[in-house]
């Protein structure tokens, strides 16, 4: 086969035309390899479908609706309406407009595509505007989009979320509980107000939660030139001394409406004018530049190490074939003591696992109940203010404040509890996923020293898996059970003592409400640890698996073809020296080209 293809296609996908040769070498080679190509088939997978997640986050009237529409290049979201719904929407590339609805009660999904973007921005209003779905009676989810944009052909995704600015405080939770599986965020204020105490609080939780954000100040044709010299100065002071940013932000000064006239327009240098076109070439440099280049290493530094696995097998397969049959079945037997031994210190790092697994399980349970006191104290006070700050003894009255507060309250405690729990688990099985990374190197090293055959030690490389289309979560708090009525005489009774029995009436309800609320969230937790516990055993067992059958396979087939077809061992000699060379060719480019990328982020 020919490993040097054009020079104009290797300058344009190095990465991916390497990844092609080794697949059609291994494939080229037949059975035992299969695993390999799987490996390579999946690498090249991520490299084809790699997206960059950009979350759009804003108040209401701060022009998101806009601002996304120009960036798409046409007026497809519906504007101007009030999006107290608070239902998420996911844009990404497309050939054709397609609409695509998710709802919460496991109904059917809607979906639907026409070249119509008035009636198909009708159609979308119908779900997404308050005035159309009021308080989301229609239960949706979520919305997705494709459509043919140049910014999403470039492999970003929009995601406009609900953010701040819905009468339902916990849907800024339920935001913030979704940012960190996105890769960045644009946030965008405007001058009509300048950025406010509640966005400076949203901003300073963003922060924790997504490594990359981008400042897009809108409504720029509003203001004079120099009203908006001093409110870009004014936005910097406020990042810099309310919101804790240590560096001066980059902040993109636009009109969004006049980039989607323009745009819609073919007004190359209105776009300009509208400061659209730095904001869209910013994003498709940082996603060339830094996204995309991270990615290519990763992928390129992997596919490295998938090949020098196969050239370690295929060494392996070389020295059995050449060395006389009685001294083969000797070193096998040496190499399955080995493994042996292998299998042994794996089931023992699995009862360490569990035993892990059991101790986060009972911080849970401790955690649960310090979470059923604080939830208790805290909005048993929030509603006892309410009640006698606002002299307030009217029960449908109480349960609209207890609808209010019981879902902020639980989803930031869902948020925090998960993410606490995310962050100990990873640190917990960072370990055992080192100590079976030294099994697997030992299983590799005491093969290579019993076949005396060069050492390579294979690094092990993770490669972070974006999901394809962040998920959207929402969850659904209990907030009332409905008071028992009050008794005929309590009207008859003195103000202080019927307030003493609507406060001990509510107490009792809030407590119930607490315990169920914290067993949503126990119960939600547990199942996140039970599956990063389950996925990481059943990950360690398959690495093992993988070793034991790289280093033993091999050997057993040629172990095979010694014994029962001893006249084709030079021609399967001549084709795995063959496999050897060009493999190692490819392996020692991917090197170069890793090189070539870690020099450049330098």
């Amino acid at each position: 086969m020919n490993l040097d293809s054009s020079k104009k296609t290797r300058e344009k996908e190095p990465l991916a035309d390497l990844l092609r040769q080794a697949v059609q070498l291994i494939h080229a080679h037949g059975s035992g390899f299969a695993d390999l190509e799987g490996q390579l088939d999946g690498l090249q997978e991520r490299l084809a479908t790699g997206r960059f997640h950009l979350a759009v986050l804003g108040q209401f009237k701060r022009g998101k609706s806009t601002l996304l529409n120009a960036l798409l290049g046409n007026n497809i979201l519906p504007s101007s309406v009030v999006p107290l719904t608070a239902i998420p929407t996911f844009v990404q590339w497309g050939p054709q407009l397609k609409v695509r609805v998710l709802f919460k009660n496991k109904a059917p999904e809607e979906k639907t595509s026409s070249e119509d973007l008035a009636g198909l921005r009708e159609y979308l209003t119908g779900f997404v505007a308050e005035e159309r779905n009021p308080g989301n009676r229609l239960e949706v989810e979520q919305v997705e989009l494709e459509f043919p944009a140049r910014l999403l052909k470039q492999g970003v995704s929009l995601i406009d979320t609900p953010g701040i600015g819905s009468t339902f405080e916990h849907n800024t939770e339920a935001t913030l509980n979704f940012l960190p599986q996105c890769d960045a965020a644009l946030f965008l204020v405007s001058p009509d107000p300048p950025i406010t105490a509640i966005e400076v609080d949203f901003l300073k939780e963003v922060r924790a939660k997504v490594p990359r954000l981008f400042f897009v100040f809108n409504k720029i044709d509003y203001l004079s030139a120099a009203d908006l010299e001093q409110s870009v100065a004014f936005l910097k002071k406020v990042l810099s001394e309310k919101a804790g940013l240590k560096d001066e932000p980059q902040i993109f000064c636009v009109s969004a409406l006049a980039g989607l006239q323009a745009k819609k327009a073919g007004n190359a240098a209105d776009w300009q004018k509208s400061g659209m076109e730095q904001i869209e070439s910013h994003l498709i440099n940082f996603l060339a530049n830094n996204k995309q280049r991270a990615l290519e290493e990763a992928i390129a530094r992997k596919s490295r190490a998938v090949l020098l696995d196969a050239l370690m097998r295929l060494q392996l397969g070389i020295e059995s074939l050449k060395m006389p049959l009685e001294r083969l079945e000797e070193k096998r037997r040496l190499l399955e003591e080995k493994l042996e031994s292998a299998r042994y210190q794996r089931t023992m790092e699995g009862d360490m696992l569990e035993g892990d697994k059991r101790r986060a399980i009972e911080q849970l349970e401790e955690r649960a109940e310090a979470l059923r006191k604080e939830a208790f104290g805290q909005i048993s006070e929030i509603i006892h203010n309410y009640i006698l700050l606002n002299n307030q003894l009217d029960e449908k009255l109480i349960q609209q404040e207890l609808r209010k507060t019981i879902p902020a309250f639980f989803e930031h405690a869902f948020g925090e509890m998960s993410r606490a729990f995310e962050k100990e688990t990873n640190l917990l099985l960072k370990a055992h996923q080192k100590r079976c990374e030294e099994l697997v190197q030992r299983i590799r090293k005491d093969a290579a020293e019993i076949f005396e055959i060069p050492y390579v030690p294979v690094e092990q490389i993770d490669i972070l898996e974006l999901p394809k289309n962040p998920h959207w979560v929402t969850h659904h708090w209990n907030d009332s059970f409905g008071l028992p009525p009050e008794g005929f005489f309590d009207f008859l009774l003195p103000h202080s003592l019927r307030q003493r029995r609507v406060l001990k009436r509510v107490d009792a309800q809030i407590d119930a409400l607490v315990v169920q609320n914290v067993e949503n969230v126990r119960w939600s937790t547990l199942q996140i640890l039970n599956d990063a516990f389950r996925i990481f055993a059943q990950s360690i067992d398959n690495k093992l698996a993988e070793a034991v059958a790289a280093t033993k396979n091999a050997i057993d087939a040629a172990h095979q073809k010694r014994r029962e077809r001893s006249e084709m061992v030079a021609e399967e000699l001549q084709r795995m020296e063959s496999l050897k060379v060009g493999l190692s060719a490819i392996s020692d480019e991917l090197q170069s080209l890793c090189s070539s990328m870690a020099g450049k982020e330098r």
